[in-house]
């Protein structure tokens, strides 16, 4: 009986299914989805040899979801954590690295050199959101190093070609005097498009003496003219270091935080060059920086900042009938700027000075319709890295359609992460390290009930080789990964005015001595229900389960109720309804002495579109 009262509240907003509101849009277009950049094809996301998921981004705020981040709880395999000192993370199939997972806004790649993080991007609004694509599994055949467990790709409301896409503004506020403000705006003409968007939020939050208090800002640009597009972003975001850089609570907000600060500007030309010909290149400029003020007993400082310059090609060529082959290369150049660490008896560096990091790559995936029943897909990539050597991956994956409504799925796949800098050259640094490998095997179904429903399931092994980890205070490659796993996807709407959602997954996995990796989740289950009444009001329920052998289980319900009037949504938002207690662990902080997040939250937001 422990978990009865989350079962009722979740079903309390379906007892009124008896009305019939015809919501069914963005249900079927979660159906029909075509990837163009998680996994750079025009196909169905259901005839692709990857697993694909789509979050839509009208969805998601009808459940109450605020940003990237609470968003991907709803892809399966998938468990958010938290740092001790308060950053975002993202556990992906049970892999906790930093680096495994790809991470791109409108198709440019965020992960950095430095650590191959992107945290600093999980806080960025769902208002500014068109859709969440997520590739799950391996993906460096197209995105090269990083996509070990996964790709992510975030497609903001800016990058869209609508034109009846409107204006509009949003507003928001809550607990931990939390405040959120944004606005988008678009202008179009017969051969051009420009879209423009902002926002600004802090809070200041302080949990069990820990400063956990933030504020983060973004800009962005999109504009399309003829067979060209541009795009840029600035964003900023300064948060405290929560339970400390080295444990150690910082007790001065004045002079302790984390601030983080990215740029990138992308130039896009996509045209039809012949029938059977497409072309694509595209020009990418990006600068992050970041300065870590610390407590370590004495004041400490870190002032890190790099740049990217990236060149890419790609070409599909469709003239072989039943064929189409992707042709890309690429070359990326990265250099560090600043790498200063203040704070010792002398100055020193975070990392060696003066990095600089080539990386030429090519690669050829072709999809091929052997029958009208099964497709083949092949490809390979080769990429050359100045700093530590090359690397192939290949990949080889199958559908087979056994009618219009089921199919299955078998993929192998080769993944590989390059080490990073500070893995490299950081002060613990091992400069012989090589880029970690996967080797991957995957098998899944898929099987759509006429319009109404849809449910994918499959599983995995996953095998890390030349494992990174930090063993007795230096980066070695010692070990390897091993983890197993089955992950379920489900979408059904019985009615035209319910729409249910199951995303579970089971994870396993352990080290070349047969050791759990710790504080991992095996199970993660959430559920959501979104019911949409006659006059108006939409309730958005979402129950998450989460079971480890080593963390104490974990059930939180959220509850939103919005209703439109006109062009105005009003949203009321209570996450986590019962006032569990959120708790993360990790080397440091143990049953004993966790990492403890927010209980219960409330938002009320707003916004109008124009």
């Amino acid at each position: 009986m422990r978990y009865f009262k989350y079962a009722i509240a979740f079903l309390a907003t379906s007892i009124l299914a008896n009305e019939t509101i015809n919501i069914e849009d963005d249900f079927l277009q979660s159906l029909n989805q075509v990837n163009q950049v998680a996994a750079k094809t025009k196909l169905n996301r259901d005839r692709t040899t990857s697993l694909i998921n789509v979050l839509q981004g009208k969805k998601l705020q009808k459940l109450g979801v605020d940003n990237v981040y609470e968003a991907l709880r709803y892809i399966p395999g998938i468990e958010l954590s938290k740092e001790s000192t308060g950053t975002k993370s993202v556990i992906f199939r049970g892999s906790i690295t930093k680096g495994e997972v790809k991470f791109m806004i409108d198709g440019v790649e965020i992960n950095n050199a430095y650590r191959g993080s992107f945290y600093y991007f999980l806080d960025f609004p769902i208002e500014l959101i068109s859709r969440i694509e997520v590739l799950r599994g391996p993906g460096s055949v197209l995105h090269g190093s990083g996509a070990i467990s996964g790709v992510i790709n975030i497609i903001t409301k800016s990058s869209q070609d609508s034109s009846t896409d409107n204006n509009e503004i949003f507003l928001s506020g809550g607990s931990y005097k939390y405040g959120k403000g944004g606005a988008r705006v678009n202008i179009y003409k017969e051969n051009y498009k420009l879209s423009v968007d902002a926002y600004y939020q802090e809070n200041d939050k302080e949990i069990d003496s820990s400063d956990q208090r933030f504020n983060d800002y973004s800009t962005g640009l999109n504009f399309k003219a003829y067979d060209f597009e541009f795009n840029a972003r600035i964003k900023d975001s300064t948060r405290g270091n929560a339970y400390g850089v080295f444990n150690i609570k910082d007790t001065n907000k004045n002079n302790y935080d984390n601030t983080n600060q990215a740029f990138y500007s992308n130039l896009k030309y996509s045209s039809s060059v012949s029938d059977n010909n497409d072309l694509k290149i595209t020009l990418n400029y990006n600068k992050y920086s970041q300065i870590i003020e610390a407590n370590a007993g004495i004041y400490l400082k870190s002032d890190f900042e790099e740049e990217t310059y990236n060149t890419n090609f790609e070409l599909v060529n469709t003239s072989i009938e039943g064929n189409e082959f992707l042709i890309g290369a690429n070359f990326k150049h990265n250099n560090s700027l600043k790498t200063g660490l203040y704070g010792h008896p002398t100055e020193s560096n975070i990392v060696l000075p003066n990095l600089d990091r080539d990386i030429y790559s090519a690669y050829v995936l072709n999809n091929y319709l052997l029958t009208n029943n099964i497709n083949i897909s092949l490809g390979l990539r080769y990429d050359d890295y100045s700093d530590f050597g090359d690397n192939f991956s290949p990949d080889l994956g199958l559908v087979y359609r056994a009618n219009e409504d089921m199919s299955f799925k078998l993929k192998y796949a080769k993944a590989f992460r390059a080490p990073s800098w500070t893995e490299l050259y950081g002060l613990n640094a091992n400069p012989n390290l090589k880029a970690e490998v996967s080797e991957n095997i995957e098998f899944g179904l898929v099987y759509k009930y006429e319009s109404s429903g849809r449910i994918s399931l499959n599983t995995y092994h996953m095998l890390i080789e030349d494992y990174i980890q930090s063993i007795a205070g230096v980066y070695s490659q010692e070990s390897e990964l091993d983890i197993h796993g089955v992950e379920l996807d489900l979408s059904y709407n019985p009615v035209h005015n319910i729409e249910f959602s199951l995303v579970s997954s089971y994870s396993d996995a352990k080290d070349k001595y047969n050791h759990r990796i710790d504080y991992v989740a095996n199970f993660l289950t959430t559920a959501s229900l979104i019911y949409t009444s006659k006059i108006g009001l939409v309730f958005g329920s979402t129950l998450r389960y989460t079971n480890s052998k080593d963390m104490d289980n974990e059930a939180i319900f959220d509850q939103s109720i919005s209703y439109n009037y006109k062009d105005i949504n009003i949203k009321l938002i209570v996450k986590n309804m019962f006032n569990s207690g959120i708790i993360y662990y990790d080397s440091a902080h143990n049953e004993t002495n966790p990492i403890k997040d927010a209980a219960r939250v409330a938002l009320i937001k707003a916004s109008m579109e124009f």
